[in-house]
């Protein structure tokens, strides 16, 4: 009897730790890479010691599953890939950063334990956002005044010339613009769906107040850090909200809103201070000019595509294969400043050839139709965040992107059970 209670209170402490390690993880995401890499791994040990994967699948919600489980078939793809990748070095470094997909694969058929609350996660995941955006803020100035964090393109001097900018570029050092803005743009969504509990414990006035503050102070940090894709990818997941918002028998503004938001999007490119450097007609009468290094990269890696259209180079094989273009063509800034795709369709395509691209494509559109009601809401919005996002980077490239995305599975799955 005594054992029987003694395994019951292991059981509950195993448990109580794998959620409380879950929603640190959740708070790290904001933060540098670093910190949530080691609390993504710790989580996952904590899941195994619970022991879930013991029991027998719930297969009433299969549908739930598909997501991780269809990553978990991508992930294997990239596996098999290594019997004719060229650099081993390359492929097991590629494979090192992308565990947490191999970690989804028993999460996403075993499930999390029944303490998890997507309410909870939510406002954990809010406060951590507003959070960073003061620590971020903070950390700038250990930037700017401390030597040792100061890199070659964030000299004192240019304070006073391009303050902006290098805002900017400071802002990338602590963590890259794209992903810090991706996190602050859920952070806002996290915020907004816990906003009736801010309101039933601050009070009406009071909880909308905060709710409209923390979202106000993340919009705020996102344009600052002067990320072009997060202006595209923030109109659209405005822009789609409201199209899911407006009921069937007001069909004509679906139309409408889509319309303005590409106006909006491109105005605000077009405005866009990191814009401005660019002379439109000489880089549609004279594309050979282009000294954009995203541009640049995806014409040099595009002109012979028969390189690796069919079956691919392998696993973690681009930065090899880009890397080899870069010296060929005696382009000597991308060897030195921009060795990836910055893409991560064209990353997957030179990895696993054509076929593995429209497989990681269809992937991404079946993700929405696992789901149902707020789940599938979110599930939408999560992935026009990311598919918008993986046209000018390696969503996955980094580990800050891979963490996100694993969580994100979790919560959503989480928001469609309730």
């Amino acid at each position: 009897m005594a054992t029987l209670k003694s395994l019951k209170s292991l059981k509950t402490l195993l448990s109580n730790l794998n959620y409380t390690l879950f929603l640190v993880a959740v708070a790290m995401l904001p933060f540098p890479q670093i910190f949530n890499r080691y609390a993504i791994v710790i989580w996952f040990v904590s899941w195994v010691l619970e022991g879930r994967f013991l029991r027998k699948p719930d297969w009433s919600n299969w549908k739930a599953m598909l997501p991780g489980c269809l990553f978990g078939v991508w992930f294997i793809w990239k596996l098999i890939s290594g019997l004719w990748a060229e650099d081993m070095a390359e492929y097991y470094w590629y494979l090192e950063r992308h565990i947490a997909f191999a970690c989804m694969i028993p999460v996403a058929i075993w499930g999390v334990n029944e303490q998890y609350d997507w309410r909870q996660v939510c406002r954990v995941f809010a406060f951590a956002c507003v959070a960073a955006v003061v620590v971020y803020l903070f950390s700038l100035t250990c930037v700017y005044n401390v030597k040792y964090f100061n890199t070659f393109h964030l000299y004192r001097e240019s304070m006073e010339i391009m303050p902006q900018e290098w805002f900017q570029n400071a802002i990338s050092v602590l963590k890259h613009r794209l992903f810090v803005s991706s996190v602050l743009m859920m952070g806002c969504m996290a915020l907004w769906y816990v906003r009736d509990d801010l309101r039933q414990r601050w009070g009406n006035i009071q909880g909308t107040l905060l709710t409209l503050a923390g979202i106000a102070i993340m919009v705020v940090f996102i344009l600052a850090t002067g990320s072009r894709a997060s202006i595209i990818s923030g109109v659209a997941l405005v822009a789609v909200w409201i199209i899911y918002s407006i009921p069937h028998e007001k069909n004509r503004y679906r139309i409408f809103v889509p319309i303005v938001a590409i106006v909006i999007a491109a105005a605000g490119l077009l405005l866009h201070p990191r814009m401005q450097h660019f002379d439109y007609r000489e880089m549609i009468e004279q594309p050979e000019t282009i000294d954009d290094l995203r541009l640049t990269t995806w014409m040099a890696a595009l002109e012979s595509p028969q390189d690796y259209i069919f079956y691919g180079k392998g696993a973690g094989q681009s930065i090899v294969y880009l890397k080899n273009l870069y010296s060929e063509k005696q382009m000597p800034v991308h060897l030195y400043e921009s060795i990836h795709a910055h893409n991560q369709y064209l990353l997957e395509c030179i990895d696993l050839g054509l076929f593995g691209l429209l497989f990681f494509i269809a992937i991404w559109c079946a993700i929405p139709f696992c789901y149902k009601g707020k789940g599938r809401h979110t599930a939408i919005l999560i992935c026009v965040l990311f598919m918008l996002n993986m046209i000018t980077d390696t969503m996955f490239g980094k580990f800050d992107g891979i963490a996100l995305w694993a969580t994100t599975l979790i919560l959503i799955r989480l928001q469609d059970e309730k």
